[in-house]
């Protein structure tokens, strides 16, 4: 084992960082930042289903805000590959010699990779696979009619998916910057700051999910409404498909059955259809493409933090 103490490494003529050095502390601060950022951008995915109402009601996606969201995606991204081939570089203390008080650093150009791979090298690989761009970008050069349900359920799937290996790489990461630091935040007020960002982040999470749900509550009374008029055609619940054969008789029923079956509030103010707690989405009408994105947002936020906060 090729092992030296920190004072010895900057004698030595291999490139290797030392996992004490200040630069790469603050890298390491900086890419659990991004970490924090790539956790707040991921639901943003959840939020480009939308629905449209201009002249055929439909499902469709907010090409603007996926566009925009797989941009700043794709650029947390880049920083996790910078820490990724950092992590190749970087010496480690070796186990064994922390009981004698005074760590050993190993900078053999073997050992360290080896060690990153067996460790974290998966998790932080699933971390930065481009799975949501490709699937925002497929569907953008798609944009027609289940693509749309394709899409969503696959944003989804892939959102809870990278939340995992995401999460898992925050806690060790954190407690390296306690060790090395000595503190991981600088004042008390911060380190209040930061962990009331975890529970903003949270409900930012808890609400990008409300909001997806309520779509998809949406479109089962639409389709429990399509079931019962003969001669319709899901597809056009999602944007993408007006002018084709069919098309007339789902205006139709838009219009005579959906929009007095699937309102959340009638004249009797009764619902017809019981959307549970995705009423409040579907009476503020907070899913539909008129709103901005900036109210989208922040109400699902709202109801994070309400519903977070009546937790236990």
């Amino acid at each position: 084992m090729a092992a030296v103490f920190q004072e010895d490494l900057k004698n030595s003529s291999r490139r290797i960082l030392d996992p004490q050095d200040p630069l790469l502390a603050r890298l390491n601060r900086a890419f659990l930042i991004s970490c924090i950022v790539s956790i707040a951008v991921d639901p943003m995915f959840l939020y480009t289903p939308e629905v449209t109402d201009g002249g055929n009601l439909c499902v469709g996606i907010d090409r603007g805000l996926a566009t925009g969201t797989t941009v700043v995606r794709t650029l947390v991204d880049a920083f996790f590959l910078g820490r990724i081939a950092l992590q190749f570089r970087t010496a480690y203390i070796a186990p064994s010699s922390r009981v004698f008080g005074r760590g050993e650093l190993v900078i053999d150009t073997a050992q360290i990779p080896a060690r990153y791979v067996r460790r974290f090298f998966v998790a932080d690989l699933l971390s930065v696979l481009p799975l949501p761009q490709v699937a925002t970008w497929r569907f953008l050069h798609r944009s027609k009619g289940e693509a749309v349900m394709e899409t969503k359920d696959a944003l989804l799937v892939i959102v809870i998916g990278q939340y995992v290996p995401r999460l898992v790489r925050i806690y060790p990461l954190s407690t390296e910057l306690k060790r090395t630091s000595g503190v991981f935040a600088e004042t008390a007020y911060a380190g209040a700051a930061y962990y009331l960002l975890w529970y903003m982040l949270a409900s930012h999470i808890v609400g990008a999910f409300w909001y997806l749900c309520s779509i998809e509550r949406v479109t089962d009374c639409w389709n429990n409404a399509c079931i019962e008029f003969p001669g319709c055609n899901r597809i056009y619940m999602y944007c993408g498909n007006d002018g084709q054969p069919g098309f007339l008789e789902w205006r139709t029923i838009t219009r005579q059955v959906i929009n007095e079956t699937c309102i959340p509030n009638n004249k009797e103010g009764t619902s017809p259809f019981n959307y549970g707690i995705y009423t409040s989405a579907v009476e503020s009408e907070v899913i539909n493409s008129e709103q901005g994105n900036l109210s989208k947002l922040l109400f699902c936020l709202w109801w994070g933090l309400a519903n977070l906060s009546t937790l236990g």
